[in-house]
Protein backbone atom coordinates (compact mmCIF):
# COMPACT_ATOMS: atom_id res chain seq x y z
CA UNK A 1 0.00 0.00 0.00
CA UNK A 2 2.79 2.56 1.04
CA UNK A 3 4.34 2.25 -2.96
CA UNK A 4 0.98 2.79 -4.40
CA UNK A 5 0.43 6.04 -2.17
CA UNK A 6 3.76 7.08 -3.49
CA UNK A 7 2.60 6.55 -7.14
CA UNK A 8 0.23 8.26 -6.34
CA UNK A 9 1.15 11.22 -4.37
CA UNK A 10 3.14 11.40 -7.08
CA UNK A 11 0.79 11.36 -9.86
CA UNK A 12 -1.18 14.13 -7.77
CA UNK A 13 1.78 16.54 -7.10
CA UNK A 14 2.20 16.23 -10.98
CA UNK A 15 -1.39 16.99 -11.98
CA UNK A 16 -1.70 19.91 -9.72
CA UNK A 17 2.27 21.15 -10.67
CA UNK A 18 0.64 21.35 -14.46
CA UNK A 19 -2.72 21.25 -14.46
CA UNK A 20 -4.28 24.98 -13.18
CA UNK A 21 -7.69 25.03 -15.32
CA UNK A 22 -10.09 22.74 -14.41
CA UNK A 23 -13.42 23.79 -16.04
CA UNK A 24 -12.15 24.36 -19.95
CA UNK A 25 -12.19 21.41 -22.37
CA UNK A 26 -12.06 21.29 -25.55
CA UNK A 27 -11.50 18.18 -28.41
CA UNK A 28 -11.95 15.02 -28.05
CA UNK A 29 -12.16 15.41 -24.17
CA UNK A 30 -14.34 18.34 -24.98
CA UNK A 31 -17.44 15.66 -26.54
CA UNK A 32 -16.43 13.37 -23.40
CA UNK A 33 -17.32 16.27 -21.26
CA UNK A 34 -20.24 16.79 -22.99
CA UNK A 35 -21.41 13.43 -22.80
CA UNK A 36 -20.88 13.54 -19.20
CA UNK A 37 -23.01 16.62 -18.85
CA UNK A 38 -25.47 15.24 -21.21
CA UNK A 39 -26.03 11.96 -18.89
CA UNK A 40 -26.66 13.59 -15.47
CA UNK A 41 -28.84 16.54 -17.31
CA UNK A 42 -30.94 13.07 -18.76
CA UNK A 43 -31.19 11.54 -14.92
CA UNK A 44 -28.99 8.43 -16.55
CA UNK A 45 -31.67 7.85 -18.86
CA UNK A 46 -30.49 8.48 -21.85
CA UNK A 47 -26.56 8.64 -23.81
CA UNK A 48 -27.88 10.60 -26.90
CA UNK A 49 -26.36 14.48 -27.28
CA UNK A 50 -28.85 17.19 -26.34
CA UNK A 51 -28.73 19.52 -28.90
CA UNK A 52 -29.45 23.33 -27.80
CA UNK A 53 -30.21 24.68 -30.93
CA UNK A 54 -32.56 21.76 -31.90
CA UNK A 55 -35.52 24.04 -31.24
CA UNK A 56 -34.89 26.43 -33.79
CA UNK A 57 -32.98 24.02 -36.40
CA UNK A 58 -35.00 20.52 -35.78
CA UNK A 59 -33.60 19.17 -39.03
CA UNK A 60 -30.27 19.33 -37.07
CA UNK A 61 -28.21 21.27 -40.17
CA UNK A 62 -26.43 23.57 -38.98
CA UNK A 63 -24.76 21.42 -35.77
CA UNK A 64 -21.96 22.54 -33.71
CA UNK A 65 -20.62 19.19 -33.91
CA UNK A 66 -19.68 17.57 -36.43
CA UNK A 67 -18.78 14.06 -38.37
CA UNK A 68 -16.68 12.09 -37.56
CA UNK A 69 -17.24 13.16 -34.08
CA UNK A 70 -21.20 12.77 -34.01
CA UNK A 71 -24.01 10.57 -35.58
CA UNK A 72 -27.54 9.26 -36.17
CA UNK A 73 -29.35 6.92 -35.18
CA UNK A 74 -33.05 6.62 -34.79
CA UNK A 75 -33.21 10.44 -35.49
CA UNK A 76 -31.02 11.13 -32.22
CA UNK A 77 -27.57 12.71 -32.18
CA UNK A 78 -24.83 10.79 -30.31
CA UNK A 79 -21.20 11.65 -29.78
CA UNK A 80 -19.36 8.71 -31.21
CA UNK A 81 -16.98 7.89 -27.92
CA UNK A 82 -18.21 5.11 -26.24
CA UNK A 83 -20.87 5.87 -23.22
CA UNK A 84 -18.85 4.02 -20.64
CA UNK A 85 -15.99 6.26 -19.19
CA UNK A 86 -18.98 9.03 -18.70
CA UNK A 87 -21.16 6.72 -16.61
CA UNK A 88 -18.15 5.90 -14.05
CA UNK A 89 -16.83 9.69 -13.82
CA UNK A 90 -20.09 11.10 -14.07
CA UNK A 91 -20.92 10.00 -10.45
CA UNK A 92 -17.68 11.71 -9.17
CA UNK A 93 -19.12 14.96 -11.24
CA UNK A 94 -22.76 14.75 -9.61
CA UNK A 95 -20.87 14.64 -5.97
CA UNK A 96 -18.78 17.94 -6.24
CA UNK A 97 -20.20 19.46 -9.02
CA UNK A 98 -16.70 20.13 -10.40
CA UNK A 99 -14.51 18.79 -13.27
CA UNK A 100 -11.61 18.69 -11.33
CA UNK A 101 -13.38 15.44 -9.69
CA UNK A 102 -13.36 13.58 -13.14
CA UNK A 103 -9.54 14.56 -13.27
CA UNK A 104 -9.07 12.95 -9.50
CA UNK A 105 -10.39 10.01 -10.80
CA UNK A 106 -8.70 9.69 -13.49
CA UNK A 107 -5.09 9.76 -11.18
CA UNK A 108 -6.58 7.78 -9.10
CA UNK A 109 -6.70 4.58 -12.14
CA UNK A 110 -3.32 5.66 -13.07
CA UNK A 111 -1.83 5.59 -9.91
CA UNK A 112 -3.46 2.37 -9.97
CA UNK A 113 -2.25 1.21 -13.55
CA UNK A 114 1.75 2.22 -12.08
CA UNK A 115 1.41 0.16 -9.33
CA UNK A 116 0.26 -2.74 -11.24
CA UNK A 117 3.11 -2.29 -13.52
CA UNK A 118 5.32 -1.86 -10.47
CA UNK A 119 4.36 -5.59 -9.40
CA UNK A 120 4.29 -6.41 -12.88
CA UNK A 121 7.88 -5.16 -13.06
CA UNK A 122 8.92 -7.27 -9.09
CA UNK A 123 7.85 -10.59 -11.09
CA UNK A 124 10.75 -10.32 -13.34
CA UNK A 125 13.66 -8.40 -10.96
CA UNK A 126 14.56 -8.24 -7.24
CA UNK A 127 16.34 -5.06 -7.27
CA UNK A 128 13.51 -2.90 -5.53
CA UNK A 129 15.62 0.19 -7.09
CA UNK A 130 15.77 -0.40 -10.44
CA UNK A 131 11.56 -2.20 -10.40
CA UNK A 132 10.55 1.87 -8.99
CA UNK A 133 12.50 3.47 -11.71
CA UNK A 134 10.90 1.66 -14.48
CA UNK A 135 8.05 3.04 -13.04
CA UNK A 136 8.89 6.29 -13.06
CA UNK A 137 10.29 5.79 -16.26
CA UNK A 138 7.31 4.65 -18.28
CA UNK A 139 5.64 8.30 -16.29
CA UNK A 140 8.44 10.72 -17.32
CA UNK A 141 9.62 8.96 -20.50
CA UNK A 142 6.25 8.08 -22.11
CA UNK A 143 3.31 10.29 -22.98
CA UNK A 144 0.62 8.51 -21.28
CA UNK A 145 0.39 10.90 -18.14
CA UNK A 146 -0.53 13.44 -20.77
CA UNK A 147 -4.05 11.71 -20.53
CA UNK A 148 -5.00 12.86 -17.28
CA UNK A 149 -4.37 16.75 -17.86
CA UNK A 150 -7.74 16.11 -20.30
CA UNK A 151 -10.96 14.37 -19.79
CA UNK A 152 -10.44 11.11 -21.42
CA UNK A 153 -10.84 7.31 -21.04
CA UNK A 154 -7.19 6.02 -21.37
CA UNK A 155 -6.72 6.33 -17.67
CA UNK A 156 -9.18 3.98 -17.04
CA UNK A 157 -8.43 1.67 -20.06
CA UNK A 158 -4.87 0.99 -19.15
CA UNK A 159 -5.67 0.61 -15.24
CA UNK A 160 -7.54 -2.36 -16.13
CA UNK A 161 -5.82 -3.94 -18.68
CA UNK A 162 -2.57 -3.73 -16.99
CA UNK A 163 -4.29 -5.14 -13.78
CA UNK A 164 -5.18 -8.29 -16.26
CA UNK A 165 -1.76 -8.26 -17.59
CA UNK A 166 -0.17 -8.49 -14.25
CA UNK A 167 -2.81 -11.38 -12.78
CA UNK A 168 -1.77 -13.42 -16.28
CA UNK A 169 1.80 -13.06 -15.40
CA UNK A 170 1.38 -13.99 -11.82
CA UNK A 171 -0.43 -17.11 -12.82
CA UNK A 172 2.11 -18.05 -15.53
CA UNK A 173 4.36 -18.25 -12.47
CA UNK A 174 2.34 -19.44 -9.77
CA UNK A 175 -0.20 -21.54 -11.91
CA UNK A 176 -2.91 -20.07 -9.08
CA UNK A 177 -6.19 -20.25 -10.71
CA UNK A 178 -7.52 -16.83 -9.08
CA UNK A 179 -5.30 -15.08 -10.81
CA UNK A 180 -6.63 -16.61 -14.20
CA UNK A 181 -9.89 -15.42 -13.07
CA UNK A 182 -8.93 -11.78 -11.96
CA UNK A 183 -6.93 -11.22 -15.35
CA UNK A 184 -10.15 -12.53 -17.48
CA UNK A 185 -12.18 -9.79 -15.37
CA UNK A 186 -9.63 -7.20 -15.94
CA UNK A 187 -9.15 -7.78 -19.66
CA UNK A 188 -12.81 -8.03 -20.18
CA UNK A 189 -13.77 -4.44 -18.69
CA UNK A 190 -10.40 -2.74 -20.60
CA UNK A 191 -12.00 -3.56 -23.90
CA UNK A 192 -15.18 -1.13 -22.58
CA UNK A 193 -12.91 1.85 -22.54
CA UNK A 194 -10.72 0.70 -25.40
CA UNK A 195 -11.40 -1.37 -28.33
CA UNK A 196 -7.82 -2.02 -29.54
CA UNK A 197 -6.76 -3.66 -26.22
CA UNK A 198 -8.98 -6.76 -27.71
CA UNK A 199 -6.10 -7.28 -29.99
CA UNK A 200 -3.33 -7.56 -27.66
CA UNK A 201 -5.53 -9.70 -25.05
CA UNK A 202 -6.18 -11.90 -28.26
CA UNK A 203 -2.05 -12.38 -28.78
CA UNK A 204 -1.32 -12.51 -24.69
CA UNK A 205 -3.64 -15.27 -24.20
CA UNK A 206 -3.43 -17.01 -27.56
CA UNK A 207 0.17 -17.03 -27.42
CA UNK A 208 0.49 -18.73 -23.54
CA UNK A 209 -2.08 -21.14 -24.93
CA UNK A 210 -0.16 -22.01 -28.16
CA UNK A 211 3.71 -22.16 -26.72
CA UNK A 212 2.50 -23.94 -23.43
CA UNK A 213 0.48 -26.89 -23.38
CA UNK A 214 0.05 -27.60 -19.45
CA UNK A 215 -1.50 -24.43 -19.14
CA UNK A 216 -4.12 -24.95 -21.82
CA UNK A 217 -7.35 -26.54 -19.69
CA UNK A 218 -6.41 -23.97 -16.97
CA UNK A 219 -7.04 -21.17 -19.29
CA UNK A 220 -9.77 -23.17 -20.90
CA UNK A 221 -11.46 -23.22 -17.63
CA UNK A 222 -10.76 -20.53 -15.41
CA UNK A 223 -9.94 -17.50 -18.00
CA UNK A 224 -12.03 -18.16 -21.31
CA UNK A 225 -16.26 -18.13 -19.17
CA UNK A 226 -15.19 -15.34 -17.57
CA UNK A 227 -13.79 -12.67 -20.19
CA UNK A 228 -16.71 -13.97 -23.08
CA UNK A 229 -19.83 -13.34 -20.24
CA UNK A 230 -18.05 -9.68 -19.89
CA UNK A 231 -16.83 -9.19 -23.71
CA UNK A 232 -20.40 -10.59 -24.65
CA UNK A 233 -22.18 -7.98 -22.06
CA UNK A 234 -19.80 -5.16 -23.95
CA UNK A 235 -20.92 -6.16 -27.51
CA UNK A 236 -24.57 -6.73 -25.71
CA UNK A 237 -24.98 -3.26 -24.17
CA UNK A 238 -23.20 -1.52 -27.25
CA UNK A 239 -26.16 -3.11 -29.64
CA UNK A 240 -29.06 -1.48 -26.92
CA UNK A 241 -26.93 2.03 -27.25
CA UNK A 242 -25.36 2.11 -30.37
CA UNK A 243 -27.23 -0.66 -32.57
CA UNK A 244 -24.13 -2.43 -33.30
CA UNK A 245 -22.00 -4.73 -30.88
CA UNK A 246 -18.79 -2.25 -31.43
CA UNK A 247 -20.26 0.86 -30.85
CA UNK A 248 -21.06 4.07 -33.31
CA UNK A 249 -17.27 4.59 -33.46
CA UNK A 250 -16.89 1.25 -35.39
CA UNK A 251 -19.61 2.85 -37.64
CA UNK A 252 -18.47 6.20 -38.30
CA UNK A 253 -15.22 5.38 -38.38
CA UNK A 254 -14.36 2.03 -39.30
CA UNK A 255 -17.29 0.77 -41.50
CA UNK A 256 -17.51 3.67 -43.42
CA UNK A 257 -17.08 4.26 -46.79
CA UNK A 258 -17.20 8.63 -46.05
CA UNK A 259 -13.86 8.21 -43.94
CA UNK A 260 -11.80 6.74 -46.50
CA UNK A 261 -9.36 4.34 -46.52
CA UNK A 262 -6.09 5.85 -45.03
CA UNK A 263 -2.42 5.39 -46.62
CA UNK A 264 -1.66 2.68 -44.60
CA UNK A 265 2.58 3.33 -44.86
CA UNK A 266 2.01 7.07 -44.33
CA UNK A 267 0.07 5.92 -41.22
CA UNK A 268 2.22 3.29 -39.90
CA UNK A 269 5.69 5.79 -40.35
CA UNK A 270 3.15 8.85 -38.45
CA UNK A 271 2.46 6.16 -35.17
CA UNK A 272 6.16 5.51 -35.40
CA UNK A 273 8.77 7.32 -36.71
CA UNK A 274 6.88 11.05 -37.18
CA UNK A 275 8.25 13.84 -34.69
CA UNK A 276 4.56 15.21 -33.79
CA UNK A 277 3.20 11.63 -32.41
CA UNK A 278 6.41 8.43 -33.80
CA UNK A 279 6.36 5.86 -30.80
CA UNK A 280 9.88 5.19 -31.17
CA UNK A 281 10.25 9.08 -31.76
CA UNK A 282 9.22 10.09 -28.75
CA UNK A 283 10.58 6.88 -26.95
CA UNK A 284 13.86 6.00 -28.76
CA UNK A 285 14.68 3.31 -25.99
CA UNK A 286 12.02 1.30 -26.73
CA UNK A 287 13.54 0.82 -30.49
CA UNK A 288 16.69 -0.27 -28.48
CA UNK A 289 14.70 -2.33 -26.14
CA UNK A 290 13.24 -4.28 -29.32
CA UNK A 291 16.16 -4.65 -31.41
CA UNK A 292 18.36 -6.42 -28.64
CA UNK A 293 15.77 -8.58 -27.38
CA UNK A 294 15.29 -9.93 -31.26
CA UNK A 295 19.15 -10.52 -30.70
CA UNK A 296 19.26 -11.98 -27.33
CA UNK A 297 16.25 -14.43 -28.83
CA UNK A 298 18.16 -15.20 -32.01
CA UNK A 299 21.45 -15.57 -29.97
CA UNK A 300 20.02 -18.19 -27.43
CA UNK A 301 17.52 -19.41 -29.73
CA UNK A 302 14.61 -18.98 -26.89
CA UNK A 303 12.13 -19.79 -29.98
CA UNK A 304 12.71 -23.44 -29.07
CA UNK A 305 11.92 -22.62 -24.72
CA UNK A 306 8.09 -22.71 -24.24
CA UNK A 307 8.82 -20.80 -21.19
CA UNK A 308 11.04 -18.12 -22.18
CA UNK A 309 9.50 -15.08 -21.32
CA UNK A 310 11.54 -13.51 -23.75
CA UNK A 311 9.87 -14.82 -26.86
CA UNK A 312 6.79 -14.31 -25.35
CA UNK A 313 6.66 -10.66 -24.63
CA UNK A 314 8.49 -10.06 -27.96
CA UNK A 315 6.57 -11.92 -29.72
CA UNK A 316 3.23 -10.12 -27.99
CA UNK A 317 4.75 -6.70 -28.92
CA UNK A 318 5.40 -7.34 -32.11
CA UNK A 319 2.15 -8.85 -33.22
CA UNK A 320 0.27 -6.45 -31.38
CA UNK A 321 1.38 -3.73 -32.98
CA UNK A 322 1.55 -5.15 -36.69
CA UNK A 323 -2.28 -5.92 -36.17
CA UNK A 324 -3.11 -2.70 -34.56
CA UNK A 325 -0.96 -0.67 -37.10
CA UNK A 326 -2.22 -2.40 -39.63
CA UNK A 327 -6.19 -2.13 -38.32
CA UNK A 328 -5.78 1.73 -37.05
CA UNK A 329 -8.61 3.79 -39.09
CA UNK A 330 -6.17 7.00 -38.61
CA UNK A 331 -3.51 8.40 -36.73
CA UNK A 332 -5.52 9.39 -33.87
CA UNK A 333 -4.75 12.98 -34.45
CA UNK A 334 -2.81 13.83 -30.69
CA UNK A 335 0.36 14.25 -29.86
CA UNK A 336 1.00 9.97 -28.88
CA UNK A 337 0.63 6.86 -30.85
CA UNK A 338 -1.89 6.23 -28.63
CA UNK A 339 -3.07 2.97 -30.05
CA UNK A 340 -0.06 1.29 -29.05
CA UNK A 341 -0.13 2.05 -25.31
CA UNK A 342 -1.45 -1.19 -24.66
CA UNK A 343 2.40 -2.29 -25.56
CA UNK A 344 3.94 -1.18 -23.00
CA UNK A 345 4.23 -3.12 -20.27
CA UNK A 346 5.92 -6.20 -22.54
CA UNK A 347 8.47 -3.92 -23.90
CA UNK A 348 9.08 -2.69 -20.31
CA UNK A 349 9.73 -6.06 -18.90
CA UNK A 350 11.70 -6.93 -21.74
CA UNK A 351 13.94 -3.74 -21.42
CA UNK A 352 13.97 -4.75 -17.38
CA UNK A 353 15.31 -8.29 -18.50
CA UNK A 354 18.19 -6.55 -20.89
CA UNK A 355 19.21 -4.13 -18.00
CA UNK A 356 19.46 -6.79 -15.39
CA UNK A 357 21.65 -8.57 -17.78
CA UNK A 358 23.44 -5.50 -18.37
CA UNK A 359 23.81 -4.34 -14.71
CA UNK A 360 25.26 -8.53 -14.10
CA UNK A 361 28.29 -8.18 -16.96
CA UNK A 362 31.33 -6.65 -16.35
CA UNK A 363 32.05 -3.23 -16.84
CA UNK A 364 33.67 -3.03 -20.50
CA UNK A 365 33.41 -0.36 -23.01
CA UNK A 366 30.44 -2.32 -24.40
CA UNK A 367 28.80 -1.87 -20.76
CA UNK A 368 29.74 2.17 -20.71
CA UNK A 369 28.46 2.36 -24.19
CA UNK A 370 25.43 1.00 -23.55
CA UNK A 371 24.73 3.10 -20.30
CA UNK A 372 25.92 6.28 -22.35
CA UNK A 373 22.95 5.34 -25.18
CA UNK A 374 20.45 4.58 -22.49
CA UNK A 375 20.91 8.02 -20.80
CA UNK A 376 20.90 9.62 -23.66
CA UNK A 377 17.64 7.87 -25.31
CA UNK A 378 16.00 8.38 -21.83
CA UNK A 379 16.75 12.25 -21.56
CA UNK A 380 15.62 12.76 -25.23
CA UNK A 381 12.66 10.78 -24.24
CA UNK A 382 11.90 13.59 -20.94
CA UNK A 383 12.59 16.64 -23.92
CA UNK A 384 9.13 15.02 -25.53
CA UNK A 385 7.67 14.42 -22.44
CA UNK A 386 8.20 17.99 -21.43
CA UNK A 387 6.84 18.77 -24.91
CA UNK A 388 3.52 17.54 -24.76
CA UNK A 389 2.84 18.77 -21.42
CA UNK A 390 3.81 22.41 -22.60
CA UNK A 391 1.14 21.63 -25.59
CA UNK A 392 -1.24 21.11 -22.93
CA UNK A 393 -0.81 24.42 -21.00
CA UNK A 394 -0.63 26.36 -23.89
CA UNK A 395 -3.82 24.49 -25.67
CA UNK A 396 -5.63 25.31 -21.76
CA UNK A 397 -4.67 28.84 -21.61
CA UNK A 398 -5.32 29.60 -25.49
CA UNK A 399 -8.65 28.16 -25.23
CA UNK A 400 -9.60 29.65 -21.82
CA UNK A 401 -8.80 33.11 -23.81
CA UNK A 402 -11.46 32.29 -26.66
CA UNK A 403 -14.05 31.17 -23.70
CA UNK A 404 -13.50 34.65 -21.88
CA UNK A 405 -14.14 36.14 -24.78
CA UNK A 406 -17.45 34.65 -25.83
CA UNK A 407 -18.53 34.63 -22.41
CA UNK A 408 -18.38 38.33 -22.42
CA UNK A 409 -20.19 38.81 -25.56
CA UNK A 410 -23.58 39.72 -24.66
CA UNK A 411 -24.56 37.52 -27.33
CA UNK A 412 -26.82 34.28 -26.82
CA UNK A 413 -26.56 33.11 -30.85
CA UNK A 414 -22.77 32.70 -31.93
CA UNK A 415 -23.01 31.26 -35.47
CA UNK A 416 -19.40 29.89 -36.63
CA UNK A 417 -18.71 29.49 -40.29
CA UNK A 418 -16.05 26.81 -39.81
CA UNK A 419 -15.97 23.46 -37.32
CA UNK A 420 -12.71 24.30 -36.11
CA UNK A 421 -13.65 26.74 -33.33
CA UNK A 422 -16.70 25.31 -32.04
CA UNK A 423 -14.96 21.66 -31.54
CA UNK A 424 -12.68 23.55 -29.15
CA UNK A 425 -15.33 25.59 -27.58
CA UNK A 426 -17.92 22.62 -25.11
CA UNK A 427 -17.18 24.49 -22.01
CA UNK A 428 -19.81 26.73 -23.48
CA UNK A 429 -22.22 24.32 -24.62
CA UNK A 430 -24.59 24.84 -22.10
CA UNK A 431 -24.47 29.13 -21.54
CA UNK A 432 -23.93 30.01 -25.35
CA UNK A 433 -26.33 28.40 -28.31
CA UNK A 434 -23.72 27.23 -31.00
CA UNK A 435 -24.58 26.94 -34.83
CA UNK A 436 -22.05 26.22 -37.82
CA UNK A 437 -23.26 27.52 -41.14
CA UNK A 438 -21.06 27.39 -44.26
CA UNK A 439 -20.40 30.90 -45.89
CA UNK A 440 -22.31 29.20 -48.37
CA UNK A 441 -25.36 28.73 -46.95
CA UNK A 442 -25.01 31.63 -44.34
CA UNK A 443 -27.33 33.98 -46.30
CA UNK A 444 -29.85 31.91 -48.24
CA UNK A 445 -30.28 29.60 -45.43
CA UNK A 446 -29.46 30.56 -42.52
CA UNK A 447 -30.09 34.44 -42.61
CA UNK A 448 -32.67 34.76 -45.23
CA UNK A 449 -35.14 31.96 -43.05
CA UNK A 450 -38.38 34.07 -41.93
CA UNK A 451 -39.59 31.83 -39.39
CA UNK A 452 -37.07 31.52 -37.01
CA UNK A 453 -37.97 33.24 -33.75
CA UNK A 454 -34.57 34.53 -33.07
CA UNK A 455 -33.73 38.21 -32.20
CA UNK A 456 -31.01 39.74 -34.69
CA UNK A 457 -29.58 41.48 -31.87
CA UNK A 458 -29.00 37.81 -30.05
CA UNK A 459 -26.25 36.61 -32.52
CA UNK A 460 -22.85 36.78 -33.31
CA UNK A 461 -21.36 35.93 -36.72
CA UNK A 462 -18.01 34.77 -36.24
CA UNK A 463 -15.61 33.67 -39.62
CA UNK A 464 -11.71 32.38 -39.12
CA UNK A 465 -10.18 34.35 -42.00
CA UNK A 466 -9.45 31.31 -43.91
CA UNK A 467 -12.90 31.58 -45.32
CA UNK A 468 -14.84 34.84 -46.94
CA UNK A 469 -17.98 36.84 -46.64
CA UNK A 470 -18.93 39.53 -48.91
CA UNK A 471 -18.56 42.65 -46.94
CA UNK A 472 -19.28 45.83 -48.09
CA UNK A 473 -17.82 49.76 -47.69
CA UNK A 474 -19.09 49.97 -44.35
CA UNK A 475 -17.38 46.89 -42.72
CA UNK A 476 -21.38 44.75 -43.05
CA UNK A 477 -22.41 41.60 -44.44
CA UNK A 478 -23.72 42.42 -47.74
CA UNK A 479 -27.49 43.38 -47.78
CA UNK A 480 -27.77 42.65 -44.08
CA UNK A 481 -26.97 44.84 -40.82
CA UNK A 482 -24.55 42.42 -39.40
CA UNK A 483 -21.33 44.60 -39.29
CA UNK A 484 -17.70 43.72 -37.91
CA UNK A 485 -16.95 44.39 -34.56
CA UNK A 486 -13.79 44.41 -32.64
CA UNK A 487 -12.15 41.14 -31.10
CA UNK A 488 -9.03 40.57 -29.33
CA UNK A 489 -8.83 37.09 -30.60
CA UNK A 490 -6.04 36.71 -33.98
CA UNK A 491 -7.32 34.87 -37.16
CA UNK A 492 -10.93 36.13 -37.06
CA UNK A 493 -13.74 38.36 -37.89
CA UNK A 494 -16.91 39.12 -35.89
CA UNK A 495 -19.94 40.69 -37.14
CA UNK A 496 -22.85 41.93 -34.71
CA UNK A 497 -26.50 43.26 -35.26
CA UNK A 498 -26.54 46.91 -36.24
CA UNK A 499 -29.75 48.55 -35.84
CA UNK A 500 -28.42 51.69 -37.57
CA UNK A 501 -27.22 50.56 -40.81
Amino acid sequence: MKIYLLFFLSSLILFFGIKTNFEIVYGDSGFMWIQVMDLIHSGYSDFSFSYPGKEFDPKGEFLPISFPFLGVLDSRYYIVFPPYLPLVVSLSRVLFDSNLAIYLVQVLFFSGSLFFLYLLFSEFSKRRWLVVSFVYLYLFCTTVFVYNLVIHEYSLGLFFLYGGIYFYQKFLKSDQHSNLIYSSLFFGLSVYFRLEFLIIITFISGLSFLFRKEIRKQILYYWVPGFLIILTSFFILNTLIHNHPLGLRYILNMDDPAMGKPIRHELIFDLLLSKKMGFFYQSPYLALVILFSIFITIRKGLWNDGKSYTFLYLSISILSMSLILMTAPNDGGHLSARYLFGVYPFLFVLGLLLFEELLDSKKTLFYWVSIFIIVSSVFFSFKQWLYAVQFIRSSDKNVQTMVDYFKSVNKKYIVFTDTNIPKNLQSLMYEKTMFVVSEKRLFPDFLAKKNWKIDPDEILIVRLLTTALPVDGKGCLTGYRFCKVNSPLPLIEAYSFDPEK
